[in-house]
């Protein structure tokens, strides 16, 4: 039991993994365990005695700076950690077979996934799970260096593989199709963690911007086009906008009305080209609005402005800022982060 414990205590300060050997033998065979140094490799060997067979993966005089493994130590990246972790603590990883509050055919995809995690990229640093509004699954690998090869393989491994799409996102680049559809929901394209309650904050954000039958309205950070669909439902006449080109080409085969008119740019470059505006939406990521999309909205005030964001201390400055032309008419939170204290907060404006 001591032994035990002060393996624990050794696998913080470093690399050390345990196992025991198969078969009958493994009741009287010495533990085999793997350090990453020789100086815990004589800690480990002195308190375990005959217990214990050890192997240091760095010799006494390398440098472990530039270590590379042997061959006959490559099997130890099989014994990567491939797990869920909270939603706000993506560095700590760990084992779980269900989550009740987890859609259960997400759920049913990650245990079909644990039986075939060798078929992953070998290098893998990120796995992303994600439903979308057809019903397919999608599984987002992300690694660097070469394309995910064995793609294709994990895809027909995994039971009614007509609704898996697998994606791999290199570390440095755009997230790209390697097997399944390539056509249909943008899987790597924003959407709310939880899209229902996503779907009443848009409709409650378009409510607070009153009469818009005929009135250009501006869709910033438009996305896949929700915000812009029920703006339509009102008859205004809608400028989406959004960076990312795959979420803007999504949006334009929802088949909205023609009064709706997508742009793929940044809203701070796209700004000067738009008509103007009797309302504007803004949706913006966790960085806030950029300093000109402020500076275009208090020099030149709509009549109405709603705020949509995910990050309370971005929101607190941009209202700030804000404020010197604008009064604040509503505010609402929406649980769009389940499982976690974050909300997000919708916020009516008006031009003092």
């Amino acid at each position: 039991m001591l032994f035990r414990r002060i393996i624990r205590w050794l696998a913080v300060a470093g690399l050390v993994l345990a196992w025991p050997t198969q078969g009958a033998a493994a009741v009287t065979s010495p533990i085999r365990v793997v350090v990453s140094f020789s100086i815990l490799q004589d800690i480990v060997q002195e308190v375990g005695g005959g217990d214990v067979a050890v192997t240091s993966l760095i010799g006494p005089d390398s440098d472990a700076h530039v270590f590379e493994p042997r061959p006959d130590q490559a099997r130890l990246r099989q014994l990567r950690t491939v797990g869920l972790h909270p939603y706000d603590r993506p560095g700590h990883i760990f084992s779980l077979l269900d989550c009740h509050v987890t859609d259960f055919r997400l759920m049913t995809l990650w245990r079909e996934l644990r039986a075939h995690l060798e078929l992953l990229p070998p290098r893998l640093t990120g796995l992303t799970l994600r439903l979308d509004r057809d019903g397919r699954r999608h599984v987002i690998a992300e690694s660097p260096g070469e394309p995910w090869q064995t793609a294709e393989r994990l895809r027909a491994a995994l039971p009614d593989a007509t609704e898996v799409v697998c994606w791999w996102q290199p570390a440095k680049g755009v997230a790209r199709v390697v097997a399944g559809p390539s056509t249909g929901f943008q899987a790597v394209a924003f959407e709310p963690e939880n899209p229902e309650m996503g779907m009443l904050a848009c409709r409650w954000a378009v409510e607070q911007l009153g009469e818009l039958r005929r009135q250009v309205t501006w869709d910033l950070y438009g996305g896949i086009g929700d915000t812009a669909a029920f703006l339509a439902e009102r008859g205004a006449e809608v400028v989406s906008v959004d960076a990312d080109e795959r979420a803007i080409a999504w949006a334009s085969r929802r088949g909205l009305p023609e009064s709706v008119r997508f742009i793929a740019g940044r809203a701070e470059d796209v700004l000067a080209t738009l008509p103007p505006p009797h309302a504007v939406v803004v949706s913006p990521p966790a960085a806030g609005l950029h300093w000109d999309v402020i500076l275009r909205f208090t020099g030149e005030p709509v009549a109405r402005l709603v705020y949509i964001s995910g990050d309370p201390a971005t929101l607190a400055r941009d209202l700030r800022r804000l404020s010197v032309t604008y009064r604040l008419t509503a505010i609402k939170a929406f649980d769009l982060f389940p499982q976690t204290a974050r909300v997000a907060t919708v916020v009516a404006l008006e031009a003092a």
